[in-house]
């Protein structure tokens, strides 16, 4: 018997093992029967659309928007003794009832450190009374051995800061770290450290905290204070379009009363070719160095930076946090209102001097 159209392709062996498979993988592809099953215990409940937060947690928190990140569940303040910058026991139920921005640092820092001190002078400039009252500024030192009770009271009164700046025995230190989990790493003149600070409740919580880089306005909102202020820590960053055609130093200002201490600026190159600074120097320090601050595995840390480029046509901005001149062992006080010269030198041989205003 004659075979056609479609018996003959079914009467092909390699045919019939091809269709075969293609009807397995259609199948396979297919969704599953659904068996619709009323009033069972065994039904899985419908996962949320949305995550759902915690009851303690939406209650502890309420309707805040907070600014910082979200400890949940929220820490609880660790028990502590210290002793603070007039050499008076601090015990961490002196914080009972209260609310509190508590950070770490220490008074060698010359990049990192100061810009929360500065944060802090505009957290307590907008709070005005209530700092010392119901709310208080704690900062604790990474850095005992220099940072003597008599040496914060110094830096503190200088800076007009109203904080506790809070020091101890090493060892003491150690367990507050670890229970605040802050990594403290010595580095030579410097100290690496976890840059956080956190925002403690009148219940003894602690639900929030907040970046090294964290500003005045972050701090403000999430104290629910109604006050703010327009201050932001600016990261550096390059802009576009100049027409000047040789590198300019604008807006130079160096810290004072600190060793080593930093400046920093922005520098404009407005050339058709980039210009790359590769060291600088000042008759006012033995040392000046190009650094970065840097945030790595949780810690802050300086980096010695071998050059520093500003694109053709761009600017580069020296700020806080970021890139900057690190001036070392000075040979005179720096003091608020004075001007400083310091001199850029390029791969190329070039020089370049600036002036520097004293100033916070």
């Amino acid at each position: 018997m004659k075979l056609t159209g479609a018996r003959l392709l079914l009467a092909n062996p390699f045919i019939r093992v091809f269709m075969l498979i293609a009807i397995g993988a259609i199948l396979a592809c297919s969704p599953a029967p659904v068996e619709i099953v009323e009033n069972s215990e065994e039904v899985a409940p419908v996962p949320a659309t949305t995550p759902q937060i915690p009851e303690s947690l939406a209650e502890l928190i309420g309707s805040v928007d907070y600014s910082g990140r979200i400890l949940d569940p929220p820490r609880v303040l660790p028990t502590f003794s210290l002793i603070d910058q007039n050499g008076n026991e601090f015990e961490s139920s002196n914080l009972q009832g209260k609310s509190a921005l508590i950070s770490f640092a220490y008074t060698s820092c010359p990049d990192v450190c100061p810009m929360l001190f500065g944060q802090y002078i505009l957290v307590q400039e907008k709070l005005g009374e209530r700092i010392g009252n119901d709310v208080d500024l704690i900062i604790i030192t990474v850095d005992p051995e220099r940072d003597t009770p008599s040496r914060l009271a110094q830096r503190t009164e200088a800076m007009g800061g109203k904080w506790r700046f809070l020091s101890g025995e090493r060892q003491t230190l150690e367990r507050v770290w670890r229970e605040f989990r802050v990594r403290v790493e010595p580095e030579g003149d410097f100290v690496g450290h976890t840059g956080v600070t956190y925002l403690l409740r009148p219940d003894g919580s602690m639900p929030v905290s907040f970046p090294a880089f964290a500003t005045a306005d972050h701090f403000l909102q999430d104290l629910d204070s109604e006050v703010s202020t327009s201050a932001r820590s600016q990261a550096p960053g390059i802009d576009t379009e100049l027409s000047i055609s040789e590198p300019q130093f604008v807006d130079a200002w160096v810290r004072p009363e600190i060793d080593p201490t930093s400046v920093y600026l922005t520098i404009q190159n407005g050339g058709d070719t980039a210009v790359k600074f590769v060291s600088a120097s000042a008759d006012w320090a033995e040392t000046v160095t190009i650094h970065q601050s840097v945030e790595r595995d949780g810690l802050i840390k300086m980096e010695h930076l071998n050059e520093l480029v500003v694109p053709s046509g761009s600017s580069v901005k020296l700020a806080p946090g970021g890139i900057h001149l690190m001036a070392r062992e000075l040979t005179r006080n720096l003091i608020g209102g004075d001007t400083v010269n310091v001199e850029l030198f390029t791969d190329s041989g070039g020089t370049f001097e600036f002036t520097a205003t004293v100033r916070d």
